[in-house]
């Protein structure tokens, strides 16, 4: 790493007001080397658009152009090491059946010339090399045991990197939640399930209400605090079978299996409480910075609809809580209704 290029990542992250935390020391220095153009082209076009860059945005990006690269490259190394591991494997089986047929061979030649002779040295001989053959046999289907011993722990050790990766890359790296990726997997896989079973479930759309006044007041850092926290809230609220992601930016999103738009509404709403009872506090002074509010939507999977028109009428119904006066749940069927003050 260059010295320089460091020195001019430390200076950057401090002038646009970002932590020097490692994912976003990453980011930005691997777009100031070069070494990804994929992730300089998308810097770019999020700086034309006049935005500033955050923490938040530079952990999407640190998602999709790091994460995930390291996921393709582990997963390539992991999976040439289960390669080279079966071929170990046949190598050795091939040993061991080729001993095996040729100690068939020698058995089978030795008794032939058993039967053949009298004579006390022969016979001595001939045992002589059946016991050596025997023992050569056996060392090598030791071998051949301790190898497959050997193997089977290496696999089963590849076989667990390899699951890690794959869970690594579901996760959102600042919440440790679902990221948008494992959304749409769980999102698709809920539709296929509820239609082969004319079943249906919930979709709850969740947006942190002013979520911005939290940056520019307190910080990035304390934003990034605020997302943790509402994300924590939400796992601990819904049961485990309930799938809880980040959908993007402030927004997190709840597939609630097998539940209706009332069982939807009361999830939501337990969660909205569980969020607003909590309040921030800083650590260094004790200061309060008031409480976290969420504003809800709630939308439930109409047979052959697709994927995108559920999260749309969700989302709906999502802006209509909002015009209603945030901090709270707004079902599909009151999307459009008169706001209430």
């Amino acid at each position: 790493m260059s010295d320089n290029v460091a020195a001019n990542v430390l200076e950057d992250l401090a002038a646009m007001g970002i932590a020097a935390s490692p994912h976003a020391f990453e980011i930005w220095h691997t777009h100031k080397s070069g070494l990804d153009p994929a992730l300089s082209h998308a810097i770019a076009d999020h700086q034309r658009t006049g935005q500033p860059l955050t923490s938040v945005v530079l952990e999407a990006l640190y998602s999709t152009h790091i994460l995930n690269g390291k996921t393709i490259r582990v997963a390539e190394r992991s999976n040439r090491a289960v390669l080279m591991e079966i071929d170990g494997i046949v190598e050795l089986i091939r040993i061991s059946l080729g001993s095996s047929t040729s100690y068939s061979e020698t058995l089978s030649m030795l008794l032939g010339d058993m039967v053949k002779t009298n004579d006390p040295v022969a016979l001595k001989d001939i045992v002589s090399t059946l016991v050596h053959a025997t023992k050569e046999t056996q060392f090598l289907n030791r071998k051949l045991e301790t190898g497959l011993k050997a193997a089977k722990i290496e696999v089963t050790e590849l076989r667990k990197t390899l699951e890690d990766t794959r869970l690594e890359a579901l996760k959102d790296a600042l919440t440790g939640i679902s990221n948008r990726r494992h959304f749409d997997q769980i999102l698709q896989e809920a539709i296929d399930t509820c239609h082969h079973n004319r079943t249906s479930f919930a979709l709850v759309m969740v947006d942190i209400d002013h979520f911005k006044h939290f940056n520019d007041v307190h910080g990035h850092l304390t934003g990034d605090k605020v997302l943790r926290v509402v994300a924590q809230s939400l796992r601990e609220k819904f049961p485990k079978k309930v799938t809880v992601a980040r959908f993007g930016g402030e927004e997190f999103a709840v597939i609630m299996p097998d539940a209706d738009l009332m069982a939807g509404w009361v999830g939501a709403e337990a969660a909205r409480q569980s969020i607003q009872a909590r309040e921030l506090v800083k650590r260094s002074t004790g200061e309060k910075m008031g409480r976290i509010t969420v504003s809800l939507g709630v939308g439930v999977w109409r047979r052959t609809e697709s994927s995108t028109s559920l999260i749309s009428r969700a989302d709906s119904a999502l802006m209509q809580a909002k015009r209603n006066g945030r901090n709270r749940t707004v079902t599909e069927d009151q999307i459009n209704l008169v706001a209430v003050a």
